[in-house]
This record gives structure tokens, C-alpha cells and sequence, in this order.
């Protein structure tokens, strides 16, 4: 068995245990001061959208509110490179987030696929997945951005640098096959402002 295997096993199995007992989300000590009422602190810049990168989940995505533009500029670069023919000459500059920029995904396990109960409304996140970009060096080999994933009850499952073991697995294999859009993946979300 792969150590790959072994940290995805022990993440879903920790999300489902959580998700049962834990009525909220309890933020780890150490980010509390970070990431309190994120729902109102930080800007929603996705809907739910099932993720298979996320082992099934349903994912919500928001970001530090500073980060908004960065993000949609990015997004509109991604789909002009990816329209674009192979004789066009198209000029593709993604942007790279500041430090402190944080994006945070809401993961829910969907209704209908493991949970009969609920007709189709998640009841709550059972996991966070939260990037958060350090200062110059924190890992320059990874965009300076630290990872955490953790449970519903405030278990971290995973912390760090893209380059330690259990991130990679779980975060940074993924995240670094878009390093030219620093690091994040980008969706579409109707909000209030055009996009």
C-alpha cells in the first residue's frame, strides 16, 4: 500500500467520523484568530459544485476579499488560454496572490450519495481545506503557500509545505499542475458584480 492510499484513507475516514459527531465547525487554536466567520470576512467565489479531486466532495470555495480580482483575472486568463487556437498569438499573464491572501474550501459530503436523509441540501461542511500564502520563502519551490486540511471537529489532518509528505498527497500533487496561475484553480460564480 502507497502512502498516497494510506493519507487519503485516514482523511475520508476522519472527515466521516467528524461529520456525525460535530454539530460545527471548530477552527484549529492556532487559526481561529485567522479564519473566524470566514462566511462573513472572506468573498463566496463559488457555488457547490461536486469536486472528484476532493474524494466526491462538495466544495465551496471563498477567498480573502483582496484576492477577489486576482482571481477573476486569473480565471479570465485560463479561459482565453484555453480558447484560444494554436496559431493565435494570445498574450496569457496570470497574477500571483500577496501574502496573506487566503482561499478556503468548504467540503461536503452530497446528499443523495452517501446521505438519503437530506434531499439533496448538505447539512453542514464536515472538512476545511484552507491555503494560505506566506512570505517570500515560506516554500518558493510551491508559491509560498502553506496547506491545512482539517476535520470538522478541529482535527488537522494535514499542515505545511507543499513539499512534506502528507501535503504533497493530499494538496500539492493536484495544486502544482496550475503553479503558473499560482497554485489555485478557478471557477465560475454569479455574483452580484459581473464577472
Amino acid at each position: 500500500m502507497t502512502l498516497n492510499f494510506l493519507f487519503f484513507i485516514y482523511a475520508v475516514l476522519a472527515s466521516f467520523y467528524c461529520r456525525s459527531l460535530y454539530g460545527e465547525i471548530i477552527i484549529p487554536k492556532e487559526y481561529r484568530a485567522l479564519l473566524k466567520d470566514y462566511r462573513q470576512s472572506m468573498e463566496r467565489v463559488s457555488g457547490l459544485e461536486s469536486s472528484p479531486l476532493h474524494w466526491g466532495h462538495g466544495i465551496v470555495i471563498y477567498c480573502s476579499k483582496d484576492a477577489k480580482k486576482i482571481y477573476r483575472h486569473n480565471h479570465q486568463q485560463y479561459l482565453k488560454e484555453f480558447d484560444a487556437d494554436d496559431d493565435e498569438e494570445s498574450e496569457i499573464k496570470y497574477k500571483t496572490y500577496p501574502a496573506g491572501t487566503i482561499f478556503l474550501k468548504e467540503q461536503f459530503v452530497l446528499p443523495g450519495k452517501y446521505d438519503l436523509s437530506r434531499q439533496g441540501i448538505p447539512a453542514k461542511a464536515d472538512s476545511l481545506a484552507v491555503m494560505i500564502k506566506r512570505k517570500p520563502g515560506f516554500h518558493s519551490g510551491g508559491g509560498d503557500w502553506e496547506y491545512l486540511y482539517f476535520a470538522a471537529n478541529g482535527t488537522v489532518i494535514a499542515q505545511g509545505r507543499g513539499n512534506q509528505v502528507a501535503i504533497k498527497s493530499l494538496c500539492y500533487d493536484c495544486h502544482q499542475n496550475v503553479s503558473s496561475r499560482d497554485y489555485i484553480f478557478s471557477r465560475v460564480f454569479h455574483m452580484k458584480e459581473p464577472f
